[in-house]
């Protein structure tokens, strides 16, 4: 005994052709996302190289030390050779003038 074939589906191609259609559809929105995360990713770090580009330099490339004049306070001009072969600190502070008048006047 034989058995006879399965009955065809009348809407098989079209069926198919759905799928197809379907899965192009996901293949085509997945590519679309991921390009758009790549973009993403791209433009924020395109961006942080922008504005480190745009930074001034920190001041730990700032040249420190090297020859100076100034005037000591006897009035007479110091310079860097002046202190060669010591340790020397130099130190720019500022004190407030004060009040020198023995009366306090308003």
């Amino acid at each position: 005994m034989t058995r006879p074939p399965p009955p065809q589906d009348q809407d098989a191609p079209a069926s198919r052709t759905h799928r197809l259609r379907r899965n192009a559809l996901i293949v085509a929105i997945v590519v679309l996302i991921g390009l758009a995360l790549v973009a993403g990713v791209g433009a924020h770090y395109w961006r942080r190289w922008e504005l480190r580009q745009s930074r001034p330099p920190p001041a730990s490339s700032a040249l420190v030390g090297g020859p100076f004049s100034l005037v000591g306070p006897s009035g007479r001009p110091v310079t860097d050779g002046d202190f060669r072969g010591q340790f020397m600190l130099i130190n720019f502070g500022y004190t407030p003038p004060t009040r020198r008048s023995g009366s306090l006047s308003g």
